[in-house]
């Protein structure tokens, strides 16, 4: 299975990007920036919400842009639900990115 058929989680964060899978039961993200690209991979929620807010202060960090991409068909509908839920909570399309919000949409991804 190629990463184009997986679900994921996007962070656009200056002019980095940060974006997170579930590969086998585990948390996979990548950001690249401009000089690199740094993988990570861990089983834990929190570990991986803290390396990306990690990522995401160490640069001049401006506006973050979250983005869920899925598969068609691939969610359930209690999956639809939340997802349908946490859009209408951002106001104007902006979101604060922080580690429970980021763990709310990582979790989709489970």
């Amino acid at each position: 299975m190629k990463l184009t058929d997986r679900n994921f989680v996007n962070l656009t964060h200056n002019i980095c990007n940060t974006r997170v899978y579930n590969i086998h039961g585990a948390l996979f993200s990548y950001t690249a920036t401009r000089d690199s690209l740094v993988p990570y991979e861990s089983n834990s929620i929190y570990d991986t919400c803290k390396h990306i807010m990690e990522q995401i202060q160490e640069g001049d960090s401006g506006p973050v842009n979250l983005m869920f991409g899925y598969v068609k068909g691939s969610l359930s509908k209690n999956k639809q639900k939340k997802l349908k839920k946490m859009l209408s909570e951002q106001k104007n399309g902006d979101v604060d990115v922080n580690m429970t919000t980021l763990s709310k949409w990582i979790t989709l991804l489970l």
